[in-house]
C-alpha cells in the first residue's frame, strides 16, 4: 500500500477520522500548527477538509499525489454554505487527484475525482472497562444546527417527566424557553479526561442529529457501555436505537426509554463487528490509490 501522510488543521470531526486511521497504521497523521518542521517524504498527501491556508501548503508538500478527505454529508453541507464553496474549489483544483468522501451520494455526484470508503475505527485492546452508571444522560456535541439540539432537549424533558430521574449532562447552552423544564448540568466544552469520565457513567447518550457520516461520539459511548439513541444518519447504529423522525421529541423519548432497557453489550459487539468490516474495506480502497 502507498505511504500516506494525512494533514489537517484542527477540525475536530476530521481529526477524529485521521487519528483512528493512524492508530490502525493506515497513515501518519499531523495536526497542522504554526512553525511545523519539514514534512516526511511519502507517496500520497491527504488533506483533512479544506481551508485557504492549504493552498500555500500544497506548494511545499513533497508528494507524488494529493488528495482530500471530505467528511461532511450532503445534508451537513446544506447547513453550512461555506462548505459548498470549499468543495467547489477542491473539485476545480487540478493539483488534487482524489477526494475520499464519507458520503456515498457525494462520491456518486463527483465520480471524476471522488470515491467512498467507510471511516476507520481503532478498536482498543482490551476494550474499556464498563463502569457503574449514574442517573444521568448525556448530550455532548458541537453547538451547530445540524446536531438537532432543541428537539433532543425537549425529548430529555419528556424522559424526565416519565421516568422521574436522568439528569442531563451537556456541553451546549440550554435555551431560556426550556431551562425551567429541564433538570441539567451545563458543562461547557470539557477536557478529554473529564468528558470520558462523565460519559462512562451515563445510562443514555443522545445523538439524534439531522446529518452525519459516522458520529464518533456515539461510538465512544458504546465502547464505554453507554447506549445511544440516534438518527438514521448514523450508519452503524442498529435499528432499535434509531428514531424514524428526528423532528419528533416524543418519538426520541420513546426510543430512548426502550434503549434504556436493552443490553449494552449487544451494542458494543455490534459496533466492533461493524468496525472490523469497515477497516478492511477502507484498507482495500486505499490500496487502489
Amino acid at each position: 500500500m502507498n505511504k500516506i501522510l494525512a494533514l489537517s488543521l484542527p477540525f475536530p470531526g476530521v481529526c477524529k477520522v485521521l487519528e483512528h486511521g493512524e492508530g490502525l497504521g493506515l497513515w501518519k497523521f499531523i495536526c497542522l500548527k504554526p512553525g511545523h518542521p519539514p514534512f516526511p517524504i511519502g507517496d500520497i498527501a491527504m488533506l483533512g477538509a479544506w481551508s485557504p491556508d492549504y493552498s500555500s501548503l500544497i506548494e511545499v508538500l513533497p508528494f507524488q499525489r494529493l488528495g482530500v478527505l471530505w467528511t461532511s454529508s450532503a445534508g451537513e453541507m446544506g447547513f453550512e454554505s461555506y462548505e459548498q464553496q470549499a468543495l467547489k474549489a477542491i473539485m476545480e483544483d487540478d493539483r488534487i487527484s482524489f477526494v475520499w468522501f464519507g458520503d456515498k451520494s457525494l462520491a456518486r455526484l463527483f465520480p471524476e475525482k471522488g470515491f467512498w470508503a467507510p471511516y476507520p475505527f481503532d478498536i482498543p485492546d482490551p476494550l474499556p472497562e464498563v463502569l457503574p452508571k449514574s442517573d444521568i444522560m448525556t448530550l455532548f456535541c458541537p453547538d451547530t444546527a445540524k446536531k438537532n439540539m432543541f428537539n433532543q432537549l425537549v425529548a430529555a424533558v419528556f424522559l424526565q417527566r416519565k421516568l422521574g430521574f436522568l439528569t442531563l449532562e451537556t456541553n451546549i447552552q440550554v435555551p431560556e424557553v426550556i431551562r425551567s423544564e429541564l433538570r441539567c448540568r451545563q458543562r461547557g466544552w470539557l477536557p478529554e479526561d473529564k468528558y470520558k469520565s462523565i460519559l462512562s457513567s451515563s445510562k443514555l447518550n443522545l445523538a439524534c442529529s439531522w446529518a452525519e457520516t459516522f458520529n464518533y461520539q456515539a461510538a465512544e459511548a458504546a465502547l464505554l457501555g453507554v447506549p445511544s439513541v440516534g438518527s438514521p444518519a448514523i450508519p452503524w447504529l442498529p435499528r432499535q436505537n434509531i428514531v424514524e423522525n428526528p423532528n419528533d421529541p416524543e418519538e426520541i423519548a420513546r426510543v430512548a426509554e426502550a434503549v434504556l432497557e436493552k443490553n449494552w453489550l449487544s451494542l458494543r459487539a455490534h459496533l466492533v463487528h461493524y468496525a472490523l468490516a469497515a477497516n478492511n474495506q477502507l484498507r482495500e480502497s486505499l490500496s487502489r490509490l
